[in-house]
């Protein structure tokens, strides 16, 4: 059951997939590494909306709520649970923090050009 929702999740979800896949539909052609980054968001990012679906799906598991009084988001109880379940598996297998620490990369990052 795991390998059946890993599979299509990573396939959909997948940066690397989309790279991949842009590149291997339009071989032998070459491009840029700026002209790269400039289609990955124009497509991935905007034309296939990417942000408006990870939104939407936070909203739909109840990881989100809308508060009407200002027309803003938060994070809910259920929403924080999963972030600390992500948080104990990077620091179980050791990988890269930025992303569920996004707060420290940034101040670290405003720090180091001051």
């Amino acid at each position: 059951m795991g390998w059946f929702s890993l599979i299509p999740v990573t396939v959909e979800r997948s940066i690397s997939v989309y790279m991949l896949s842009y590149l291997d539909e339009n071989y032998p052609q070459t491009i840029t590494k700026d002209q790269f980054e400039k289609t990955f968001y124009k497509q991935y990012i905007h034309d296939f909306g990417a942000f408006d679906k990870r939104f939407k799906e936070q909203l739909d598991t109840g990881s989100l709520e809308f508060i009407s009084a200002d027309n803003s988001y938060r994070i809910t109880e259920k929403g924080k649970k999963i972030v600390g379940l992500f948080r104990f598996f990077a620091d179980l297998f050791g990988t890269e923090k930025k992303l569920i620490y996004p707060n420290e990369y940034q101040n670290a990052d405003l720090s180091e050009n001051k």
